[in-house]
This record gives C-alpha cells, sequence and structure tokens, in this order.
C-alpha cells in the first residue's frame, strides 16, 4: 500500500457542514501556526488566540450537530478524565468550609494562621477559603486548561478518516520546520529582539536558538514534536514520487515533487541543526528519542529501505554542513556538561511542596510563589517561575490527584499507540502511529527535565497529536484505511441533533467567565512589561551612568523621571488588572519609595520608621486624634502611605504567600490599628511563608531589637546578611556602635566583602569607632585566608590590602610580612615592589627600599612621587638613616598588578 490518499470528500455533506469543518479546520490551524509564534503562547496574546481557536472550534462542532444530517459523536472514553481534569481546577478555585478546607489540606492552617478568621488575630485580613494559595494565577490556568481540553475533544471529533490526521500532521511538520528556519535566521541576523522588533522583558532573542519561544528548551522541544511528522512527510512524498515517476505524461507532478522533497529534506535538515545548536540538553535526549523510536517503528513496519538510508543521509550532510559553518565546540561543551545544581534544588522545594500539600497541591500557577517557602541557600535570591520537571509540578500545583490524572492520560496516549502499531490493518496507519508515537515519547521524556507541559504553544501540538493517536486506534480497531465506508463506519455514535445546543450552551458559557479575564490580562500585560524594562538592570552603560559621570543633578533629575515612569505603568498595570497579585506588591513598594523622596525634601524630613515609632509612642487615644497629628507632620504626603497600604492589603488577599506584604502591613498597620500586637503577628505569618527572606527575617529581627530581644534579633539577621547587600547595611547600621564587634563577629560571621564594608563603617571619616582594631584585624585575617583559597584570582592585591590594614594598626611586623609575601609571589609585580619599597623607606631601611623602587623607576620613569621616593632612599642609604617619613606612604591601598 502507497502512502497516498484515498479519502474521497463525502458527497452526503451539507454547504452548512462543510462550513463548519472549514471552521474548525481554522481554529486547529490557529493553534498549530500561531500560537507558537506567539512566544510560545506564554503572552497574553497567545493565551488570547488560543483561547478564542477554543471557542470557535467548539461552536462551530455544535453548530455541524445542528446541521449535519446524521450527526455523531466520536467517544474516546476519556471523557471522565478530562471532566476529572476541570473538577480538580473547580475545587481549587471554590471558597470551603474551613473544616472541608482542613481536612483536604491540613497544612493550609500551619501555614496561614492568620487566615482562620480570629479578627481579633487577624485584623481585616478576613478568611482564607479556596485550596489554591493563587487564586488569579489559578483562574487564568484553568482558562488555559478549558482551552486544551476543549481543543483535544474538538480534534478527536474532527479527525475522522485517515486522511484528516495526514493533514494535521502535515501542519505540524511545516509548523515546526517553518519555526527552525524562522529561530536560524533571526538568531543569524536578529538585534537580540523578537522578530526584530519585539523587545521581551524577560530574555532577550540572542546568544542561543530560540525562535518565537522565551526558552531554548521549549523551542528544541517545539521542533522536536514536528521532527517524527516532518520525516513522515519526507516518506509519503518519496513514495508518491516513485509512483509518479511510473506513470507517464506526468513531467510536471514529478517536478513539484522533487522540489517538494528538497523543501522538506532542508527543513529536516535544518531542524536537526537548529536543536543542537539551541544547546538544549533536554531537547536533544528527546531528538534522539523521536529518531529512535520512529526508525525503530518503521523497521517493525518494514518500511526502511535505501530510501529512508538516502535521506537520513542528506539529512546528516545537511546539519552537519551547517555545523561545519558555525561550529560545534559549543555544542559538545554543552552535551559534555550534565550538571544542574539549580535544577535539582528546584526539585528538591517541590518535593516538599508535595509532602506538606499531598491531596491538591497549592493551586495551579502558583509555584513561582509557593517554591520560595522552601529554598535553601545559595538558590534563595533566585526565582523559578516553573519547576523544570512537569510530572514535579504537577504533584506540586494538583497534589497526588492531579499527577494521577496526568499519569492515567499519558497511559492512554501509549495504549492508543501500541494498539494502532500492532494492528494488522492498513500500512498507512501503522507509519502515520510512528510519527504520533515518535513524537509523544519525545515529549514524555522532556517533561522530566523540563515544564513543557506548561507552555500553551507546546502543549496544543501535543494534544493534537494524543488526538491524533487516539483516532488512528480507533480506526486501526475497525479496520479502517482500506476503504471511505469502513473510516465512516469509525466515527462514532448517533446522538441528538439538539446535543448541539447544549454543547453550544457550555462553549458560551465558558467564554462569557473567560474573555473578560483575558481582556484584563491582555490589556495590563504591556504595562507590566514596560515596568519590568524600566525596573530591571539594563545591559551595558545606561543614560543614568553616563550621567553620573558628568552631572550629578541630571542624574538625579533622570532617576526621579524613569522613577515616575516605573510607578505610571504599574498603577496602570494594577488598574486594568487588579487581580495581579504580584504587580500589587510591587505597587506597594513604589509608593512607599516615593514617600520617602517626598519626605526627604520637606521642612520636617521624618522616615516611614521615625513617623510609626512616634505615633506608638503617643499613646493617642483615638484614630482621628492620631490622623490629625500625621496631617500636621507629613501633609498631602501621607496619601503614599495609604495607598501602599491599600495596595498591600490587596497583594495579600490575592495571594497570601507573598511575604513581603505582611511586612508591609505591618510597617503601615499604625495608620488604622494602633494595637503593638498585630504588627509582631503580621511578621510571624510573614516568616511562615517566606522563611529565607533577607527582607523578611530583617523585618523580624529589627521588630525584636526594638523589643530588647537582642540575640534573637541577631538570629534573626544571620541568613538576611549573607543573602542581600540592602539587608546588610540595614543590619550594620543598627548594630555599629550599639553592640560590641566581637558579637557581630560572632553571630553574623561576615564575610570577606562584609567584612570590608564593615572596616569602613568603623574606620569612620572623622574618627576611628572604638572597636575598630577588632574589625579591621579580622578584616586582615580573611584577606590573607583569601590569599590561601585556591581560586583567588588576585592574591597580590588581597596581601597589599592585608599590609594597609596592619600598617593602620601599626603592626609593622604582620604588614611586612604580606608585603614580602606578596613580593615572593610575583617579583615582578609593580604593585608589591612598590609598596614594599615605600613601606622599608618608612621603616628607614633605605638600602632595601632603593632597591625596590629604583626598579620601579624604571617600570615607570614618568611617575614623579615614585621618582622622589627613589631619590630620597638612595641618597639617605648614601648618609645613613635621617628618619625620612615619604609622603603617601601612610596606608596602602591594593593596586593593580602590572605598570599603571
Amino acid at each position: 500500500m502507497k502512502f497516498e490518499d484515498q479519502t474521497p470528500r463525502c458527497p452526503d455533506d451539507s454547504p452548512l457542514e462543510r462550513g463548519c469543518r472549514w471552521a474548525i479546520d481554522a481554529a486547529l490551524a490557529a493553534c498549530v501556526f500561531v500560537v507558537p509564534c506567539l512566544l510560545g503562547g506564554r503572552i497574553a496574546l497567545g493565551q488570547c488566540v488560543l483561547a478564542a481557536s477554543a471557542a470557535v472550534a467548539s461552536l462551530a462542532w455544535s453548530a455541524s450537530l445542528l446541521f449535519s444530517r446524521r450527526p455523531s459523536w466520536t467517544v474516546t472514553w476519556v471523557e471522565p478524565l478530562l471532566l476529572a481534569v476541570i473538577g480538580v481546577g473547580l475545587l481549587q478555585i471554590t471558597p470551603l468550609p474551613p473544616a472541608l478546607l482542613h481536612l483536604l489540606s491540613p497544612q493550609h492552617g500551619k501555614l496561614l494562621p492568620l487566615w482562620s478568621g480570629d479578627s481579633d488575630a487577624a485584623g481585616a485580613l478576613g478568611t482564607w477559603q479556596t485550596l489554591s494559595l493563587n487564586v488569579g494565577e489559578t483562574r487564568q490556568a484553568m482558562i488555559v486548561g478549558l482551552s486544551y481540553i476543549a481543543l483535544f475533544f474538538v480534534a478527536t471529533q474532527r479527525l475522522r478518516r485517515v486522511g484528516d490526521i495526514e493533514r494535521l500532521l502535515k501542519w505540524i511538520a511545516a509548523s515546526a520546520g517553518l519555526m527552525a528556519l524562522f529561530g536560524v535566521v533571526q538568531w543569524l541576523t536578529g538585534n537580540g529582539k523578537f522578530f526584530w522588533f519585539y523587545d521581551y522583558p524577560m530574555t532577550t532573542a540572542g546568544h542561543r536558538l530560540k525562535g518565537a519561544f522565551t526558552n531554548r528548551n521549549h523551542f528544541a522541544e517545539f521542533l522536536v514534536l514536528g521532527c517524527a511528522p516532518l520525516l513522515w512527510w519526507v516518506l509519503k512524498t518519496l513514495e508518491s514520487r516513485s509512483v509518479t515517476a511510473s506513470s507517464f505524461g506526468r513531467k510536471g507532478a514529478r517536478n513539484n515533487s522533487d522540489t517538494l522533497l528538497g523543501g522538506l529534506l532542508l527543513l529536516l535538515g535544518v531542524l536537526v541543526f537548529a536543536v543542537l545548536f539551541s544547546l538544549s540538553r533536554g531537547g536533544t535526549v528527546a531528538l534522539s528519542v523521536s529518531l529512535v523510536v520512529m526508525l525503530g517503528l518503521l523497521f517493525r513496519a518494514r518500511r526502511l529501505s535505501g530510501r529512508i538510508a538516502g535521506v537520513l543521509l542528506g539529512v546528516s550532510l545537511v546539519a552537519g554542513s551547517l555545523f561545519l559553518m558555525f561550529g560545534y565546540e559549543k555544542v559538545s561543551d554543552r552535551l559534555d556538561n550534565w550538571e544542574s545544581d539549580e535544577r535539582l534544588a528546584v526539585w528538591e522545594a517541590n518535593w516538599h511542596i508535595v509532602r506538606d500539600f499531598p491531596l491538591f497541591g497549592t493551586g495551579l500557577g502558583s509555584h513561582a510563589e509557593a517554591c520560595p517557602m522552601y529554598y535553601d541557600p545559595p538558590f534563595i535570591g533566585v526565582e523559578f517561575t516553573h519547576a523544570e520537571n512537569s510530572y514535579l509540578q504537577i504533584a506540586s500545583e494538583c497534589g497526588l490527584f492531579g499527577l494521577g490524572l496526568a499519569l492515567l492520560g499519558v497511559a492512554c496516549c501509549a495504549k492508543w499507540c501500541v494498539r494502532a502499531i500492532h494492528s494488522k490493518t492498513d500500512v498507512r496507519i501503522r507509519v502515520l502511529s510512528a510519527a504520533v508515537s515518535a513524537s509523544l515519547a519525545a515529549n514524555v521524556v522532556h517533561a522530566v527535565v523540563d515544564f513543557s507541559w506548561y507552555i500553551p504553544g507546546l502543549m496544543v501540538m501535543t494534544l493534537l497529536l494524543a488526538a491524533c493517536a487516539r483516532r488512528l486506534d480507533q480506526l486501526a480497531a475497525c479496520g479502517a484505511g482500506v476503504s471511505p465506508a469502513t473510516e465512516d463506519s469509525s466515527s462514532g455514535v448517533r446522538i441528538p441533533r439538539g446535543l448541539g445546543l447544549a454543547t453550544a450552551a457550555i462553549a458560551v458559557a465558558c467564554s462569557l467567565w473567560a474573555f473578560p479575564q483575558l481582556e484584563q490580562l491582555a490589556k495590563s500585560e504591556p504595562h507590566w512589561f514596560d515596568y519590568l524594562r524600566l525596573a530591571m538592570p539594563q545591559k551595558g552603560p545606561t543614560p543614568v551612568a553616563a550621567a553620573d559621570a558628568n552631572d550629578p543633578d541630571e542624574s538625579e533629575a533622570e532617576r526621579i523621571a524613569q522613577f515616575k515612569q516605573r510607578l505610571s505603568a504599574l498603577s496602570a498595570a494594577v488598574k486594568l488588572n487588579p487581580s495581579q497579585a504580584r504587580a500589587q506588591l510591587r505597587l506597594v513598594s513604589s509608593y512607599l519609595t516615593a514617600f520617602d523622596h517626598v519626605q526627604q525634601h520637606s521642612d520636617d524630613p521624618m522616615s516611614l520608621s521615625q513617623l510609626r515609632d512616634a505615633a506608638l509612642a503617643a499613646q493617642f487615644e483615638s484614630h482621628d486624634e492620631m490622623h490629625e497629628w500625621l496631617e500636621r507632620a507629613v501633609g498631602k504626603n501621607l496619601k503614599y502611605l495609604h495607598a501602599a497600604a491599600r495596595h498591600a492589603k490587596r497583594a495579600a488577599q490575592l495571594c497570601p504567600l507573598q511575604g513581603q506584604a505582611y511586612v508591609h502591613l505591618a510597617e503601615l498597620r499604625f495608620l488604622d490599628d494602633l494595637d503593638p500586637q498585630h504588627g509582631p503577628a503580621l511578621l510571624r505569618q510573614a516568616l511562615l511563608v517566606r522563611p529565607q527572606s533577607a527582607s523578611v527575617q530583617f523585618a523580624v529581627g529589627r521588630q525584636q531589637w526594638l523589643d530588647g530581644q537582642i540575640d534573637e534579633a541577631l538570629v534573626s539577621w544571620k541568613s538576611a546578611f549573607h543573602q542581600d547587600q540592602s539587608s546588610q547595611d540595614k543590619i550594620l547600621a543598627l548594630l555599629v556602635g550599639n553592640v560590641q564587634a566581637e558579637v557581630i563577629l560572632d553571630h553574623l560571621k561576615p564575610d570577606l566583602t562584609a567584612l570590608k564594608r564593615l572596616e569602613a563603617q568603623y574606620l569612620n571619616d572623622q574618627q576611628p569607632l572604638p572597636d575598630y582594631p577588632v574589625i579591621a584585624r579580622a578584616y586582615a585575617e580573611a584577606l590573607k585566608q583569601e590569599f590561601a583559597n585556591p581560586e583567588c584570582d588576585q592574591p597580590i592585591d588581597q596581601l597589599i590590602a592585608a599590609a594597609a590594614i596592619y600598617n593602620r594598626l601599626q603592626d609593622a611586623d604582620e604588614a611586612e610580612a604580606c608585603l614580602r609575601h606578596a613580593f615572593q609571589i610575583d617579583r615582578t609585580s609593580f604593585a608589591a615592589r612598590k609598596i614594599l619599597g615605600a613601606f622599608l623607606l618608612d621603616q628607614e631601611r633605605f638600602t632595601e627600599a632603593s632597591e625596590h623602587l629604583n626598579w620601579c623607576v624604571r617600570m615607570s620613569p614618568h611617575d614623579r612621587w615614585l621618582r622622589g621616593l627613589a631619590e630620597q632612599a638612595l641618597a639617605n642609604s648614601l648618609r645613613g638613616p635621617i628618619g625620612i617619613q615619604p609622603v603617601g606612604a601612610e596606608t596602602f591601598e591594593p593596586i593593580r598588578r602590572g605598570r599603571p
């Protein structure tokens, strides 16, 4: 049997029914070709296109039931599974009675004690009633999930014949091949922006092959999904070409077939090259799995031949030529390195989530907020938006129940593929099953090391392939492929025509619920991205940096202008999409920053902490009295604090896992609540949801410090001190001069960088603090220990810095030992010999000093200061010691090695 389509058009179809099928095909084509191009469907526009395609496909299928002469339903027997998936999502966002919530997830009560409903403890925060800990994101994920289910269901109804499946596989192959070609062209000619014009704030299109995806792993996975269908298309074209070659008078058709074959081979070669050059290790493994499964199943079906060997040779030549052009070192280096500490860290965190929320998880889309509860150093400051493992993320977000449903779906796909491959029917079905099985196998394997199931552009392709697998299994079971009659017999069971109205009503109801939320997201996302572009660090020198070097006033004006732009963009994003918890929290920080700025330029520049402490210390009898005092103290600037308090409360209500929201509420609680117990309660809640957060730990420690619990404060600050420089500055500002230096060293155990900044604070521009020798000697010892570190790349600079510290401490022996050690490391070091010579001159050891300083003069003959020192050393070495104190030798600062 040849690879040619023998499926005729059914003459009984009415024009309206054919129009409905055309609408379904258009919706499926949009999912295959358009959604992946919208950054893999991860942006709001991509999700809108996905949901719109699902709605159009559902309504078109419902209409086809009304217009069809023989309305039928293709039963897949996974309908209960799909309903269970929907049920899990609905259960997560549905408010539950406290007793039922505690039964389904006991950890909720332990994690959120302030949300128990006890108004005396929780103030006005309310009661947490849902399984999901980020309802807004779960609701958004539900919209995408419903779109998936609708598309899978409609696809199984639309794929009535083998020819329909062949057409869909050609679409998938073409989409993957064109994406590979686009990715290579964009990589070679790009400017860092996607499609040469779109600036995505999270990443760039440069440096890596990404195509239209924001992640190289997802780009590689998308290509792998289309690799086996593309190889199948090549084989089908070869078969058609051989049939054309045996016919007479078909030269034009033969030429067209040759052109198509050449184009497909080129796309296949570019696809393989793009997967490898994406430097995705998981993508490379998935590609290998796809090719091995495809070729193995073709061999079993006895479809391997010399033509296929020629195809593989041609693909290898194309990919090999591209490798020779662009080099293979990067690929080989990447594939040689399989270590991934970050992946292991996030997997461990997800395992802890599954342990604490075993049944239904923390809610779809909650990973970015739930995972930080379980981070350990050094990954506390790293945000993992996903688990880098689709199975683990499903388990953490949907619990073991959700993971069981996912594994059941994988098992169903495997069963369909195996049964179709082992069928004895038309060889076309077995070869198609080989292509579908290869792609699905690659997806299942890649999901172990990536979150590909959470990317709409990938998941929609996977579900369409799963629909193909189900229909191939059904067609094989009824012996379809031999004749149209047998194909039609597999179309399904007859159903009442009125069922179309019911399915249409469901589609309309879901659309009315989903599209207003998608509209909010689509309108707010551009403003949110504008804020991120302004807030995230830029690559290379910025206009502000240039202004800093020239005009401080101009740089300050530029910073204020940029802050206003960030605040404007963030305010617009929150206004258009109030359910975005993270944007609400960022807006709180922006309002507090604005308050600090305007207060600094006011007549009475009281900071927020000073204002709060004064308000609490005054012990006002009523809130009205306190507000009158606040109005007098800060005037119209009070509006920033009220706005910050309002949005902080909203941020906590949207997602109670945002620890910083509780910190801000504790800072601003005095505006509405003078109870001194509520602030510490909010901080304890913050510590439960963000136990490793530096800002939370500092806030908790500060409260303990104010309460006189010094030891407890030091314990709270120990981890924060080593995480965040901002928190470190705040901690040192409270401790330096207020506790003994030994206490700081013993409890906080500062590293080399912290000791350097600590030494600078104790040195003080006006007069060193009494404990300066303790800190300075600890810093010098740390410098010497760093020198002993094999990874130290500037040992001479470290020793010179230590010598400078010892010189300030008037410890000449230690200073000389450090300098001589630096000289012994590199006798040609200009810095070491210059500082050693100046030190020896200061010690009136003129002969040795003259030797080193004269050598430095020969290296830098135009240095007047250095020449003066050398002349003094030489003159005094001839006359004898006269106690010269050279200018500039009081301290020794690290100088770069080599000539200045």
